[in-house]
């Protein structure tokens, strides 16, 4: 799998968690939980690096 799709299939599914817990943060610790449990500890680690790099990109 591609790092474009592996961050693609982790940023959907932080939001659909996000979505659940009615929260707009994808940092928010029950959201890291179940992203570990899903996708691993190392990917989530990553995916969070790469979005503080895209923030502050931005910023």
């Amino acid at each position: 799998m591609s790092d474009e799709l592996l961050f693609q299939q982790i940023y959907n599914k932080a939001y659909t968690i996000a979505n659940k817990y009615r929260t707009e943060s994808i940092y928010s610790v029950p959201i890291a939980l179940q992203l570990i449990n899903f996708f691993g500890k190392e990917n989530i680690k990553w995916f969070y690096k790469i979005c503080n790099r895209i923030q502050k990109q931005y910023n």
